[in-house]
């Protein structure tokens, strides 16, 4: 289980708050009790994405995403708390709603951007 702090997510709610679609993710995380993997779950179900149990759904997105995750661009954003300018890099990059994107940064914020672009480098 992934789960961000009621701190974390303060953070993140002061960083989007002017983004409704983003807002509906982080108020779902808070409604679960900032469990990230129950919170994607819904997400995706609301979104029309059909979730898979077991986590597959973090491979779905993760496999997909991270060669923006991992691009400079982003990593500059991100690494800057400029959470909303990261958040606006992944949507003109994909077609996946703000709702599961932002679940997918805070997935990368809780591993930790260095640790997760690097695992690419050995898989």
């Amino acid at each position: 289980m992934t789960t961000i702090t009621t701190e974390e997510l303060a953070k993140f709610r002061s960083a989007l708050q002017h983004d409704e679609e983003a807002m509906k993710s982080l108020n779902m995380l808070e409604k679960c009790h900032g469990n990230l993997d129950d919170t994607m779950e819904i997400m995706m179900a609301r979104a029309g994405i059909e979730p898979k149990r077991g986590g597959d759904y973090w491979d779905k997105f993760i496999k997909e995403l991270r060669h923006f995750i991992c691009d400079p661009d982003f990593k500059d954003f991100f690494l800057n708390d400029a959470y909303a300018l990261a958040l606006g890099f992944l949507l003109a990059k994909t077609t996946h709603p703000a709702t599961i994107l932002i679940l997918v940064i805070l997935y990368v914020f809780r591993k930790g951007i260095s640790h997760f672009c690097q695992s690419e480098q050995v898989a």
